[in-house]
């Protein structure tokens, strides 16, 4: 596929001809730099979809990479939070004892997308962090789906 140079040395990789493309060349030490925001915001615009492996993010590293893109909307009253940060949601089927129970504790988790579409004013982007991946199945399947601005 397509690649792409960036600032700050990043690259893009096209992942497929219709939508997302993988940024290689990020670390941690980047979470700082005033240029990261605008060449994240123009990658997203450009490809809809980012996908940035091998970082290794904490909640409050994930909250200042997602702060490169602009305010963070507080987490919905009676959803999970991450402790401490009300404005970084936890999605996860994890029991008290770290074994996945096909279930989220979150209870709106079956009725409420995460990404705030249906908010008043919606998200301009949702960014996920995922910990722990399984290696096959999951227990349910996912749909991400990319709504792009209407155009007349």
């Amino acid at each position: 596929m397509e690649q792409q140079e960036h600032p700050l040395g990043l690259t893009l990789n096209r992942l497929s001809v219709a939508m997302g493309a993988e940024v290689t060349g990020l670390d941690i030490g980047m979470l700082n730099s005033p240029a990261l925001g605008p060449a994240l915001h123009r990658a997203l615009l450009m490809h809809q979809l980012l996908l940035l492996r091998g970082l290794d993010l904490n909640a409050d590293t994930f909250r200042r990479l997602s702060r490169q893109l602009g305010p963070i909307r507080p987490v919905p009253e009676n959803l999970q939070a991450e402790p401490g940060m009300p404005d970084v949601q936890r999605l996860s089927n994890l029991g008290a004892d770290d074994i996945p129970t096909d279930v989220n504790p979150d209870p709106y988790s079956l009725f409420w997308h995460a990404d705030g579409l249906s908010a008043r004013i919606p998200s301009r982007f949702t960014l996920l962090y995922a910990v722990r991946i399984p290696t096959h199945g999951g227990g349910r399947p996912t749909l991400l789906t990319c709504t792009p601005p209407a155009r007349h």
